[in-house]
């Protein structure tokens, strides 16, 4: 016998949710389930049956009393590796706290008799402790001393000219420099094609410069710590390098919605998804440089928010991308 939880693990709930539905407790001989069902009831005995777990929180001492005493749902989130799914647990305990609360508060004078205790304590701990094995350290803030993560090659004194160049392109105000063809600037890669940007290979390191110099692009810039520190503080730099990242995206076949604060598939993630999400392409070392990049300037709630979509793709697709990626793209540094 074993409890399952899969539905809190997969599932988003809200306070919408429960206009329609309820969390429901269903046993059985292979144990116990917790699940999403209609409050829709039919028939006058079903009714009178939902009125009276409605008056005495029957779902919600249910819901909670499983969640708190179950060894099982503890195991499944130590074993758990998607920070998505964990989120999405950890979002769902919460909401299961307000549904409680809501019911609490609906009681009126019956609430010294009826009222239901929930504090949630020991998973939730349990939930960010698992969280923390798996996410990387935060991003610097703005202001603060910053340290580069990766190993780098020493550099001694800032390249003054390379720094200037970058910096204008960044800005907006200058083209780059490659080994073949025109330079473009920043705008001219944003409008790249989608072969344009899988053909090309010496664009990334510019859209996202790293501390790391690039082997296979020479003429790439090499972000140092003096031009970080004043970049991070350019407020046309930093809405440039959202641009960039969310042109990045569109090549994926993603979109960052800014309010939900959510990477989201588009309607044609299917079809470009076969151009990255599969083994042994050069887009996931771009992916990688992404995340790095966006954590060293600090646009921490994009990064985290990428890195959550990019959970969620790998336990979908893990055939298609090795171990030894996703760990780069959870800690992006090494």
């Amino acid at each position: 016998m074993s409890d399952d939880f899969a539905v809190l693990f997969s599932t988003k709930i809200n306070q919408q949710t429960f206009k329609d539905q309820v969390l429901h407790v269903k046993g059985s001989a292979q144990g116990r389930t917790i699940e999403l069902v209609s409050k829709k009831s039919t028939g006058i005995k079903a009714k009178i049956a939902s009125a009276i777990k409605t008056i005495f929180g029957t779902e919600q001492r249910r819901v909670l009393a499983l969640c708190k005493s179950s060894k099982d749902l503890q195991n499944t989130i130590q074993a758990k590796n998607s920070v998505n799914e964990l989120e999405t647990l950890k979002m769902n305990l919460k909401e299961v706290e307000n549904w409680v609360e809501r019911y609490n508060k609906k009681l009126g004078p019956l609430a010294i008799f009826l009222r239901i205790k929930h504090p949630l304590k020991d998973v939730q701990t349990t939930v960010e402790a698992r969280l923390a094995t798996l996410k990387p350290a935060p991003a610097p803030q703005p202001g603060t001393p910053f340290v580069f993560k990766a190993v780098q090659t020493p550099l001694t004194k800032a390249n003054t000219d390379a720094n200037a160049i970058l910096k204008a392109f960044l800005k907006g105000d200058a083209k780059n420099i490659r080994g073949h063809g025109s330079p473009v600037s920043i705008a001219d890669i944003w409008a790249y094609s989608v072969d344009q940007k899988e053909q090309e290979h010496d664009y990334i390191q510019w859209l996202f410069p790293s501390p790391k110099p690039s082997g296979p692009n020479p003429l790439a810039p090499v972000l140092t710590l003096e031009l970080r520190d004043e970049l991070i503080k350019d407020p046309v730099v930093q809405a440039n390098l959202k641009k960039s990242f969310e042109s990045m995206l569109d090549f994926f076949g993603l979109h960052y919605d800014e309010q939900q604060g959510e990477v989201v598939e588009k309607s044609n993630f299917p079809q470009r998804a076969q151009g990255w999400v599969v083994n042994h392409t050069h887009n996931h070392l771009r992916v990688t440089r992404m995340l790095e990049c966006l954590d060293n300037f600090g646009l921490t709630k994009e990064k985290d928010a990428f890195q959550h979509k990019l959970g969620d793709i790998y336990s979908k697709y893990k055939n298609n991308i090795s171990a030894k990626t996703f760990d780069y793209w959870k800690n992006p540094h090494q």
